[in-house]
């Protein structure tokens, strides 16, 4: 549901294409968080928590079909 305006075919499909991608942020960050457990690192050095961040971000997106 959106309280946005369409007033025609155009803006309709906008509004789709907005949601689709959020739709699919949502979805990267929730593979992030409970997949991947990102919020359970306990990393002590910030170039291991780049690197640990780096490749879950590559496992946790998919990319849209």
């Amino acid at each position: 549901m959106t309280n946005r305006e369409a007033h025609d075919l155009d803006a309709v499909i906008e509004l789709i294409d907005w949601y689709r991608a959020r739709w699919e942020i949502e979805m990267f960050f929730h593979v992030l968080k409970n997949a991947c457990k990102v919020e359970a690192l306990q990393l002590s050095h910030m170039d291991r928590v780049e690197r640990a961040l780096v490749l879950y971000m590559v496992v946790s997106w998919v990319p849209s079909q």
